[in-house]
């Protein structure tokens, strides 16, 4: 999952980068297997950006948030 711009479509003009995650991962044990939840998941959010989530349950948009 890649949830931020490639660099070349940032123009050097634009707003100061507030929260970057690189290769961010969350897994844990449930009942005896492993449950992944985040695989490396790269994200830029920028001043004045709104960010919205989507997701079906259990995709692990309140463990990103977290």
């Amino acid at each position: 999952m890649n949830l931020s711009p490639t660099s070349s479509s940032v123009p050097s003009s634009a707003p100061p980068v507030l929260v970057e995650l690189r290769r961010l991962s969350k897994s844990f044990v449930e009942g005896g297997r492993e449950r992944v939840l985040l695989t490396e998941v790269d994200a830029t959010f920028r001043e004045g950006e709104l960010v919205v989530l989507l997701g079906k349950s259990g995709s692990g948009k309140s463990t990103l948030l977290n």
